[in-house]
């Protein structure tokens, strides 16, 4: 007998959808918040620590701009390094991590200051002793440090961190500096790290091509 044109059309169809959607399913990764923290609450905020190398000022928190570290106190500047270490991540199992978050500078009249110099830098580490001056960094690079006006919040960029820091124990930290003669105040708020969980299924992501001659799908002269 021969196939119904309309059927065969509607089956070719049904197979075309089943076969797209598989191909779909198996490209697209999820992405897994590892690390997700405002930091504009005193919860979120104390689930980073606070480490003073230098100087009395440390970070501290506030409701309205997240975590900040300033200098200057008083009418004075101070010389500091202060360090902000994010609770432990597992990175073990995850691929392309990224860190993210939003932050500014001021006042007015010096939010540039140290830019140059280096003063505000992001870190990564695999193994954290709890003292940053023992501690192996890794820098993340591509930091977005453009500020344009004081006291405006802009976006990090995506801050690839690399692969030779991701361990079981790893963590990201943004350090803090100021000198005797000058100081800013550095605000950063909701941090987040994103990746995507690895494979456990080793044919996961591969797309397989079967062929099928649908057109004579259904006869039995011709078949199957």
């Amino acid at each position: 007998s021969i196939p119904n044109p309309f059927l065969m059309q509607k089956l070719t169809r049904l197979l075309l959808l089943v076969i797209l959607s598989g191909f779909s399913v198996n490209l697209v990764t999820a992405q897994t918040n590892i690390l997700d923290q405002s930091l504009l609450t005193q919860q979120s905020f104390d689930t980073f620590t606070t480490f003073s190398v230098t100087g009395a000022q440390t970070w501290n928190h506030s409701f309205t701009y997240g975590a900040v570290c300033s200098g200057y106190v008083g009418g004075q500047n101070y010389e500091n390094e202060d360090w902000l270490v994010s609770p432990i991540m597992n990175l073990t199992q995850t691929d392309n991590v990224k860190l993210t978050f939003n932050h500014t500078r001021g006042s007015a009249a010096v939010f540039n200051v140290g830019v140059a110099e280096g003063w505000y830098k992001v870190y990564a580490t695999a193994d954290y002793t709890g003292d940053p001056s023992s501690t192996q960094w890794v820098e993340l690079t591509g930091f977005n440090q453009n500020v344009p006006v004081a006291w405006q919040y802009i976006a990090s960029g995506e801050l690839i961190i690399p692969d030779e820091v991701k361990s079981e124990n790893s963590r990201i930290a943004f350090r803090y500096n100021s000198i005797a003669g000058q100081s800013a105040t550095w605000e950063i708020k909701n941090v987040k790290v994103t990746g995507e969980p690895q494979a456990t299924n080793p044919n996961a992501g591969i797309f397989k091509i079967t062929n099928w001659n649908t057109e004579w799908l259904g006869c039995g002269q011709f078949g199957p």
